[in-house]
């Protein structure tokens, strides 16, 4: 379940950031390029700070492609904006080039949602657990086998 449900979906008009790490001794400035129903809410040329930059964006729903370039060296994220549970992939990674990673910053997603049990919110595994023992516990007494 956590390889396909992690995260949650960006929603139309939702903000979002994403967050592109450059390599080594890499400084100065770099620009994201955004298409048409994609809005900037930080500003498009932006330094590198300790080797990465972070973008606030919102967008339509759709499809979005997002052009980091940094020099003469550029590289592109799809970006799925939905209100189904799909999301492409969080973090794309680039051999050989100057820019080494961009990364959606998705919102984990809680199965359980705003619940807690104790101030824990459980995951995947924990929620499966809980359920297999009262499963199994319910199995027991439905069949009297003890």
């Amino acid at each position: 379940m956590s390889a396909h449900l992690m995260y949650e979906p960006i929603y139309p008009g939702e903000p979002y950031s994403i967050t592109v790490t450059f390599a080594d001794a890499i400084t100065g400035p770099a620009e994201l390029v955004v298409d048409e129903g994609t809005t900037l809410t930080s500003d498009a040329v932006q330094d590198i700070k300790d080797g990465t930059v972070t973008w606030n964006l919102k967008s339509d729903t759709g499809t979005h492609l997002l052009t980091v370039k940094q020099g003469d060296v550029q590289q592109e994220k799809k970006v799925l904006i939905t209100k189904e549970l799909k999301y492409e992939d969080s973090e794309t990674s680039y051999d050989h080039s100057e820019i080494e990673k961009i990364t959606i910053n998705y919102n984990k997603l809680k199965p359980l949602g705003q619940y807690s049990l104790f101030g824990w919110y459980p995951g995947w595994l924990g929620v499966y657990i809980m359920f297999s023992i009262v499963f199994s516990i319910g199995l027991r007494k439905i069949l009297k086998i003890h």
